[in-house]
């Protein structure tokens, strides 16, 4: 057995006539929150082969409101509007999965 931590690229080669290998990335999130691999693969469905300057103007804004947890002044952000940069909990969840059903519905 050998374990390899989720998301670690690895190869493993198996020397033997019979082998088993098993890859199971193991995630502690609310379901509500949905798999992280659905917005990878998305990603490579709509940004992959924008233009190159689009691309970038998609990375940092994945960069900041995604990946940055220095991101904290909200100032600009409308008070009527939820802050789509907090810690979700499962109402905003809920309200971001459906208009993400309704957008790949079309």
């Amino acid at each position: 057995v050998i374990y390899i931590p989720s998301l670690w690229w690895h190869q493993v080669e198996s020397l033997a006539k019979v082998n088993g290998l098993i890859n199971f990335w193991w995630a502690q999130q609310q379901p509500a929150l949905g798999a992280p691999m659905d917005a990878f693969t998305h990603a490579l469905l709509s940004i992959k082969q924008l233009p190159r300057p689009e691309r970038e103007a998609w990375q940092a804004l994945f960069d900041y409101y995604v990946f940055s947890e220095s991101a904290t002044d909200r100032d600009y952000w409308p008070s009527d509007r939820p802050d789509r940069t907090c810690v979700i909990e499962d109402p905003l969840a809920r309200q971001l999965r459906a208009e993400l059903t309704n957008h790949l519905r079309r």
